[in-house]
């Protein structure tokens, strides 16, 4: 399988009807760009923690409930697309991200942004639209470069005071 392609430093799989990825999948380290938009997928495998030099990953389109904890290890991407998953929440981890600056998590089920977000300070883009947020963190001030900022289509009861 594509899994000896080892290297490999673009993969795209969108729209492929995956259920899920191989345990091996790991073994494509070089991997920097990995789409995996319009799939079934609700889970990585653990081996997913040795692409550590991605730089984008598009989970779209998929069925996850949660943000996977492997992504905690990727810590140089710049792109991740999280938009139309059953997400509720975007853990403390996503502060890890100090080189990200694209964050799409639109579409989902969106009550809760963690205050750890503040620490993206890179990021450039943030979409949170089509959600269910009543509130953001106030850390978002802490965004300097933040260029678009998307929260159309939620339940806000009110913006950060700065």
């Amino acid at each position: 399988g594509c899994t000896q392609l080892v290297s490999l430093t673009e993969l795209y799989l969108n729209d492929c009807f995956l259920e899920y990825i191989p345990a091996n999948f790991g073994r494509l380290a070089k991997l920097k760009i990995l789409e995996l938009r319009e799939n079934s997928l609700n889970s990585l495998p653990k081996s997913m923690d040795r692409l550590v030099n991605l730089t984008r990953i598009d989970l779209s389109q998929n069925q996850f409930s949660e943000v996977p904890e492997i992504l905690s290890t990727m810590t140089e991407l710049e792109e991740l697309w999280l938009d139309g998953n059953r997400l509720k929440t975007l853990p403390p981890m996503l502060g890890r991200f100090s080189k990200l600056r694209h964050l799409d998590a639109s579409f989902n089920h969106l009550e809760s942004v963690a205050p750890d977000i503040g620490n993206c300070t890179s990021l450039i883009d943030l979409t949170l639209s089509t959600n269910d947020l009543k509130e953001v963190p106030e850390t978002l001030e802490l965004l300097v470069n933040l260029v678009t900022l998307k929260l159309d289509d939620n339940q806000l009861e009110k913006l950060p005071e700065n």
